[in-house]
């Protein structure tokens, strides 16, 4: 033990990039990669008594794996029921449940910009898709979204991205006072 503000060990000189104050990178005096975040990733999760259904859950993916463990559900006949992407660093992971079900037709997607994630939506929605699961997150400080689409019925709705804390809020009193009912809420 030292005192505080006492000189001693090795020092070490690094540069670091405060544009992301979450997560700083940067290089020591020997050009070696140095990252810091703010954050350490914790998981919370809903669980209810299996009935028998087969299922497949995995966390902490990142996209690739993500994308390789979707096609190979896919082809087993499994389908995505949850995806929630989150930071970790500079990149993102994924968290997924996929369920051995029959369902409507459905659309999956991952790594979309804002704008990507709204032509999306707005196509599918033209096609009689609906959004089941939206997941906000970012990769380089960049708010970046997956989402799940179901082809399926249902009554009116209304879904929003990008959101400040109080347009979020305004819009929660809005449309609770109009009879809508909150689904899913992600914040990033």
């Amino acid at each position: 033990p030292v005192m505080p503000g006492t000189l001693s060990g090795t020092q070490i000189d690094v540069n670091l990039d405060f544009t992301d104050v979450y997560n700083q990178a940067g290089s020591n005096n020997f050009g070696q990669s140095v990252g810091m975040s703010r954050f350490t990733t914790r998981f919370a999760a809903l669980f209810e008594n299996d009935d028998g259904t087969p299922w497949q859950a995995r966390h902490g993916m990142d996209a690739d794996t993500y994308q390789a463990t979707f096609d190979a559900m896919l082809s087993q006949g499994f389908r995505l029921t949850s995806v929630a992407g989150y930071s970790e660093g500079r990149d993102a992971r994924f968290n997924a449940v996929w369920i051995k079900r029959d369902g409507p037709a459905f659309q999956a997607r991952h790594n979309l910009t804002s704008q990507q994630y709204q032509a999306t939506f707005d196509d599918l929605v033209a096609r009689s898709f609906r959004p089941t699961t939206v997941s906000g997150y970012a990769i380089n400080g960049e708010a970046r979204f997956a989402a799940i689409f179901e082809q399926l019925p249902g009554p009116e709705f209304e879904a929003r991205h990008n959101l400040s804390r109080a347009q979020y809020q305004q819009r929660f009193v809005e449309l609770a006072s109009q009879g809508f009912t909150p689904l899913q809420v992600s914040a990033y």
